[in-house]
């Protein structure tokens, strides 16, 4: 990641640029409004190659997270994959298949630890449930894509219960909480047992 900044009074325009593999896939350029003295931090007095102090450089990087509407559930910001009309609707085609055919899918990822969260809870709620591990398809990259561009979230976990689009895991877990999920699996017929403890 390469930051640059140029003060201007007590605004610093802050240039982020982020690479991914030696590749870059997002030039980010706002006006932010940091302290005019850095202030040391507890345990982090580092600072980076830029001079910001780790506590802005943190506050950089969560503004940012913000714009871009990053969630909680970030399974992978970027899928890579770009898809022509005709592509992406065999791919949508075969992510349509594949929702319809399970009581409960879950598109994931096997390093992501959001993504074993929700399996994690499923299981102990006594559900069956369908896994993909995109990261182990040779089109993952593609299924992505194709969800993304139908549900609108480009990050895993990527749920569906009965074909409903459900979200990833800040909403299963928002949806268990307040007693919405097993009735939703039950609907579904992939709790068996409805005696399954929240």
């Amino acid at each position: 990641m390469t930051i640059e900044k140029k003060i201007k009074s007590n605004k610093t325009k802050v240039l982020v640029k982020i690479c991914f593999w030696g590749q870059t896939v997002l030039n980010f350029d706002q006006s932010l409004v940091l302290p005019a003295k850095v202030k040391s931090c507890t345990k982090l007095e580092r600072k980076t190659s830029v001079g910001v102090a780790v506590s802005d450089f943190c506050l950089i990087l969560s503004k940012i997270y913000t714009t871009l509407s990053v969630r909680e559930e970030m399974g992978s910001m970027f899928s890579g994959n770009r898809l022509n009309k005709e592509e992406m609707e065999v791919v949508m085609n075969k992510v349509k298949e594949i929702v319809s055919s399970y009581p409960v899918v879950v598109f994931s990822k096997t390093y992501c630890g959001y993504c074993q969260r929700v399996k994690q809870l499923l299981t102990q709620l006594g559900a069956s449930f369908k896994v993909f591990e995109l990261d182990e398809m040779s089109d993952g990259g593609e299924i992505q894509s194709a969800l993304s561009e139908w549900t609108g979230q480009s990050t895993v976990p990527n749920v569906f219960i009965k074909e409903k689009h459900i979200g990833g895991c800040d909403s299963v877990m928002e949806s268990n909480k307040q007693g919405k999920l097993v009735p939703l699996l039950n609907e579904a017929g992939a709790i068996a047992n409805n005696s399954a403890q929240l």
